[in-house]
């Protein structure tokens, strides 16, 4: 006699019951965000890698009525009352006294900020070659050199301009020393070919420092400095622990639907 080894599944009302309860008390656990801890060379690191086939990164300075987000948090419950699903804010370059970025800024296609193309001022800005964090129409980011940039170019959605650029076609900033004793907290910016890469340091850090993380830990051939000790991150993780300080233009990355 033959047996038959076609066997349909049966589950008992209880069971079901016990599956459904499972879930409700362990929901499946969401993809994990994008941030991360690195060391590297001794230094630690906060690193958001938007892969693009997740997150979407945009910029975002002022709310609808016109006036500055000023802060992460601010940002964050704006972003969520409009059903977008933050997973990580930070600041986006160098800006005035006034919240006003002190150079480019597009914003979902417009330019609100002109190029600055000055040189020989104080500051980090200023030190060059300094550069522009883009980001195209097809929502594809990259790092290009102040002087590359044709304003009001059609394939920038989205672009903060900053200083000075920590890489450049793989080379390290010539004005970075390896033993400058000149260590603060640093955020930047660059990009691969499968995503957007936002870092910022946990502690001091020189220049050289950082521009070596980006190129020989991440491999990254265009890496911006956007910002030093002000610098602050906000992931759906923890919050900001800058408290008081208002920002001009933030970065947002943002999960796919």
């Amino acid at each position: 006699m033959k047996r038959n080894n076609q066997m349909t599944p049966r589950h008992s009302g209880s069971a079901v019951a016990v599956i459904l309860a499972l879930f409700a008390l362990f929901p499946p656990v969401p993809a994990a965000a994008c941030t991360s801890a690195v060391e590297y060379a001794g230094s630690q690191y906060e690193v958001c890698v938007a892969d693009y086939n997740r997150y979407s990164v945009r910029m975002f300075w002022k709310n609808d009525d016109g006036k500055p987000y000023q802060s992460l948090s601010n940002l964050w419950s704006a972003l969520k009352f409009k059903s977008l699903n933050p997973v990580f804010l930070t600041n986006a370059g160098i800006y005035m006294n006034d919240l006003t970025p002190l150079g480019l800024y597009i914003e979902d296609g417009k330019t609100l900020r002109s190029l600055n193309t000055a040189k020989g001022l104080f500051g980090n800005f200023y030190m060059q070659p300094n550069g522009v964090f883009v980001i195209n129409n097809m929502g594809i980011g990259s790092v290009v050199e102040t002087s590359r940039v044709i304003e009001g170019h059609k394939k920038f959605r989205y672009a903060t301009q900053s200083g000075p650029m920590l890489v450049t076609n793989g080379k390290i900033n010539l004005k970075f020393k390896e033993d400058s004793p000149h260590r603060l907290i640093r955020s930047g910016v660059g990009a691969t070919a499968n995503g957007i890469v936002i870092i910022k340091s946990m502690g001091a850090v020189s220049f050289y420092e950082f521009a070596r993380l980006f190129r020989d830990r991440f491999g990254i051939r265009d890496a911006l400095y956007l910002d030093g000790s002000i610098s602050d991150t906000m992931t759906d993780a923890h919050n900001v622990s800058t408290w008081g300080v208002s920002y001009g233009a933030m970065i947002a990355v943002i999960r796919r639907q």
